[in-house]
Parts: structure tokens; C-alpha cells; sequence
């Protein structure tokens, strides 16, 4: 039972995580690696990242977006056109959020029962990836309408900026691993 419980509760939290993404602020789109989700470990395209970001990465709102957008030097143009397309964005993935939220409440509930139903926690579950997947293709959409408002040397320097701070990231994390072990 305690695996089983520790088993939901991941997917309930990857599914929760990977829509909840998609409203927080700095929540990331990965404009190289399309589909993929920056918003693993607190670092998402939106700025702080659940999933596995490829090169890239384009924030949704905020001065995470700001910064971007002063790092490739966007013009007033630009930012007009990414700012309505990220704004579009957020307003579309809202509800597939609540969704999330809901289908998190739903899985804790179920698992809070005497006996678990396991048919109702694999519906929660296809549920989740349905969610997760509409709001994949959406990012991903987001992303593609970026990359067309850029200048394929604006693109570049967005993907070297993102690799430089991946493979920082990724040197802490293996030194941390060193660390516990």
C-alpha cells in the first residue's frame, strides 16, 4: 500500500507540476526542443522549469520574459508580438491548470479511501496525461510562434544562454550527488 501511495503521488505530482507550469509565472516553452518542459526541479521556460527543457527556452510572463527578450535584444516589434502570443498562451492553458489541480485533489482523495479503486486511480491517471498532453502541444505552439517573431540569430544566442545554464545546473546537481552519496 505505501508503494502503490508513493507511486500516485508521483504521477499525481508530475501531472499536477506539469500543469501547474503553464500558470505560474516564469513557467518555460522550450522553442528548440519543442513539447519538452523546462519545469523540472523549480526551472521552467515560465523561469523555474518542470520536466526537461531543451534549448531555447522562451518564458511566458514576467521579468523572466523581460529578460529574454533584453538578452536576444528584441526589438519594440518583438516584444509586442511575444508578449500577445504569451499572453494567448496563459489564457489558453488556464483551465487545462485547474484541471490539474482537480484531477491532484481527486487522486489524493481516492487514495485517503479504505480501499483504493484502482480502476478510478488509472482513469485519474490517463486523465493527467490527457491534461499534460493538450498542454504540451499548446507550449510547443507557443513556442513555434516565437521562434517565427526572432531572428535565427536571436534563436541562437537564446539557445546558448539556455546551454550555458543547463550545464551549470547540471555540474551543481552532479556535485550535490557526489555530496549525499
Amino acid at each position: 500500500m505505501a508503494s502503490a501511495l508513493l507511486v500516485i503521488s508521483a504521477v499525481s505530482a508530475f501531472s499536477m507540476s506539469s500543469l501547474a507550469q503553464a500558470q505560474e509565472p516564469g513557467a518555460a516553452v522550450s522553442a528548440s526542443a519543442p513539447g519538452e518542459h523546462a519545469r523540472h526541479h523549480g526551472r521552467m521556460m515560465h523561469g523555474h522549469g518542470h520536466g526537461h527543457a531543451g534549448p531555447g527556452m522562451m518564458p511566458l510572463d514576467g521579468r523572466r520574459l523581460d529578460r529574454v527578450l533584453d538578452q536576444v535584444k528584441a526589438t519594440d516589434a518583438q516584444r509586442t508580438q511575444i508578449k500577445a502570443l504569451a499572453q494567448s498562451a496563459q489564457a489558453d492553458l488556464k483551465p487545462l491548470h485547474e484541471a490539474g489541480r482537480s484531477i491532484h485533489e481527486q487522486t489524493l482523495a481516492l487514495f485517503a479511501q479504505p480501499q483504493v479503486d484502482a480502476a478510478a486511480a488509472e482513469k485519474l491517471r490517463q486523465q493527467g496525461l490527457a491534461s499534460h498532453d493538450v498542454l504540451s502541444k499548446r507550449m510547443l505552439q507557443f513556442a513555434l510562434d516565437a521562434s517565427k517573431v526572432l531572428t535565427p540569430a536571436q534563436r541562437a544566442e537564446l539557445v546558448a544562454k539556455v546551454q550555458k545554464r543547463h550545464d551549470r545546473m547540471k555540474s551543481r546537481g552532479q556535485s550535490h550527488a557526489r555530496l549525499e552519496h
